[in-house]
């Protein structure tokens, strides 16, 4: 048995509390209807299990299709040499100030207005023209001529797409 020599209790609104010797009690006065036990848990990782076309089908209704991912566009690949230039003072063949993207082409074999790839510049639309660009020669438009100087000449890939649209 343990003595208690000391106990002193207090009243506040609802509940009771007692202290003995430093340790606390709680003591909340019991409601007069006791709320049932809360429903058993039930395991559901079989539910989670199913896949979302499992479930449409148990509901009758019918998975949307997967969209088909979109066709490569259509190109054609070139082996070309390429040349860099700095803006003139002129516009391109086609009426526009050069700037990134501009690239000087023979029209007999690439039309101008056509969408470009070009390895190492990236893309490109065909719309000037030059008095040395003549058969499998691309002129890309840099913004300096210390980048003209840096680019060289070089033999790159082009890829022409049919559509120009792109």
């Amino acid at each position: 048995m343990i003595a208690v020599s000391r106990v002193k209790t207090f009243v506040k609104g609802a509940r009771t509390t007692s202290i003995l010797l430093g340790a606390v009690l709680l003591m909340a006065l019991m409601p007069t209807e006791i709320a049932p036990d809360p429903a058993p848990v039930e395991v559901i990782s079989e539910q989670l299990q199913t896949t979302p076309e499992q479930m449409l089908a148990n509901r009758g209704e019918e998975p949307e299709p997967e969209p088909e991912p979109e066709p490569e566009p259509a190109y054609r690949e070139l082996v070309m040499e390429a040349t860099a230039y700095s803006y003139t003072g002129s516009r391109t063949y086609t009426g526009t100030w050069p700037s990134r993207g501009t690239v000087a082409v023979d029209p007999d074999v690439i039309p101008l207005g056509g969408k470009l790839w070009i390895e190492g510049y990236g893309e490109g639309v065909a719309e000037d023209t030059g008095g040395a660009i003549k058969g499998n020669i691309v002129d890309v438009f840099l913004e300096s001529e210390d980048a003209c100087r840096e680019w060289g000449r070089r033999k790159v890939m082009v890829r022409v797409y049919e559509n120009k649209n792109l």
